[in-house]
């Protein structure tokens, strides 16, 4: 083997910066501008500047030629060329993917695809596939992404081509309805699924996928106007390799945003309301053989002291599992660790707010904000709902500052209550301060809008900022009984 081979089979087993610069020495060294494009690209990571710009423009047109647009604004397959690879050619159905396709397939960039997505109908997923599948492999693409809008099989004649001229596959990612019939490419150990028909060979005797080590799996496909709820439990999966389970997608909101549940689960008032025919995550995992060999589970949101319990009964039957992890918070509250597994059990702080139905009618926060004339007034409830759906997707800055927000809300609650005998309806508390500059930095991640006065006092607050050092807003909470 020599020193690019050894170079390239370094990368495809470890993609980092440091073989990167090596690998871009070494074909600078050739001749190869693509060395000079990727240790710009390293450069360009850490610090930019305008001459490091205009020579990447000056070196990639060069070397590409009349595949670059003259309107440097027109979008192009170059906008995801980074560190010498096509980081992710998209080929959507009327997009002019075909045409773009064979440009691109004539080009010095075909060898160097690095993963692939495609989004359309499954005749458009066919013929993509049987575009890339030519007279040239494709050494370096690692991922397939495929969308699949609308019911029908991929034509398995295309996926075997594919296959063919693929021997770096590793992970592949289908979304939709009875996309893939099989996909039995022995490279692909991470699978992620959306949709249980997606690829139906999973659950059949076919020819299996036999090296998939990790699968990420959502039930429903719930973003697109067709397909039905999945009914029943699924059949057991095909995958003798399978260690990872992921089933963290399959939080009942997200079924309940398409299908517009309405009842809830008798047994367990904390439950959202979902489809009576749609299997649960934990649903999926009992009925799931394969469950016995999991050394890794992860799973939604555990709302309720029965599911709990569920969890514990599944569990306590998995003898290899080494870590199970909640990755979405909920009311409940959730123990230290399971009763009946020693698998490490890694699981988020429960939500740090009241539960919405909890918060009283009319539960308000009057906020003086410094240097501004008047109160402002803001609606608990409100704040709660858009925690709710997007406290998990906050960086760890933000959770933080909106946890202290919640705690001085709490704070607030647990003090005397005043009423004024002329006016017995309403009441409210003591004033509390809190910082300016957390405040801000809650709003500024996670705008909570709507008409509960949330707008304005975050138009306030930027009118005011910067505010300054250990500025402090004062609040009490109010409601009219």
């Amino acid at each position: 083997m020599g020193a690019r081979d050894g170079l390239e089979a370094a990368l495809l087993a470890s993609w980092d910066r440091e073989t990167l610069a090596v690998y871009a020495d070494h074909l600078q060294g050739l001749g190869d501008p693509r060395g000079e494009l990727i240790a710009l690209d390293l450069e360009l990571a850490t610090r930019s500047t305008p001459e490091l710009v205009q020579r990447r423009t000056s070196l990639l047109t060069g070397w590409l030629g009349r595949l670059v647009p003259s309107n440097p604004h027109t979008p192009w397959v170059g906008d995801a060329f980074k560190f010498g690879f096509v980081d992710n050619l998209r080929l959507e159905e009327d997009d002019g993917a075909e045409a773009r396709l064979v440009q691109v397939l004539a080009s010095p960039l075909a060898p160097y695809l690095k993963r692939v997505t495609i989004v359309g109908t499954a005749a458009h997923v066919a013929t993509m596939l049987r575009g890339l599948s030519g007279d040239l492999e494709h050494p370096w693409l690692t991922e397939l992404a495929v969308r699949v809008e609308g019911p029908g099989f991929v034509d398995p004649e295309a996926v075997s081509r594919w296959i063919a001229v693929t021997p770096a596959l590793q992970q592949l990612d289908v979304h939709g309805h009875q996309v893939f019939a099989e996909f039995p490419h022995p490279g692909v150990q991470r699978l992620r699924v959306t949709g249980a028909t997606a690829i139906t060979g999973m659950f059949n005797d076919g020819d299996p996928m036999l090296n998939v080590r990790e699968l990420d799996l959502a039930v429903e496909v719930t973003d697109v106007p067709y397909g039905t709820p999945t009914a029943g439990p699924l059949e057991a999966l095909q995958l003798p390799a399978l260690r990872v389970l992921d089933l963290s997608r399959n939080e009942p909101e997200s079924r309940r945003m398409q299908y517009g549940e309405e009842e809830y689960d008798d047994e367990d008032p904390d439950a959202a309301p979902r489809d009576a025919g749609t299997p649960t995550a934990l649903e999926v995992l009992a009925a799931q053989p394969i469950r016995t060999q999991l050394t890794r589970l992860r799973l939604p949101s555990i709302r309720s002291r029965q599911q709990l319990e569920r969890l514990e009964q599944i569990v306590s039957h998995m003898p290899a599992l080494e870590e199970i992890e909640i990755v979405r918070a909920h009311y409940f509250k959730l123990p230290a660790k399971l009763a009946t597994t020693k698998a490490k059990f890694v699981r988020p702080a429960g939500w740090p707010w009241v539960a919405v139905a909890e918060i009283p009618e009319g539960d308000i926060l009057r906020v003086q904000v410094p240097g501004s004339f008047g109160d402002e007034t803001i609606r608990i409830a409100d704040a709660a709902a858009v925690m709710e759906r997007r406290f998990e997707d906050l960086d760890a800055d933000a959770r933080y500052a909106w946890t202290r927000f919640w705690a001085l809300v709490d704070e607030l609650g647990k003090l005397a209550w005043k009423t004024d005998k002329r006016d017995p309806h309403h009441t409210w508390t003591d004033e509390r301060t809190f910082p300016a500059a957390i405040m801000v930095q809650a709003l500024d991640a996670c705008d909570i809008g709507g008409s509960g006065g949330w707008r304005e006092f975050r138009e306030v607050l930027r009118s005011r900022s910067p505010f300054a050092p250990g500025a402090l807003l004062t609040l009490h909470r109010s409601r009219d009984l």
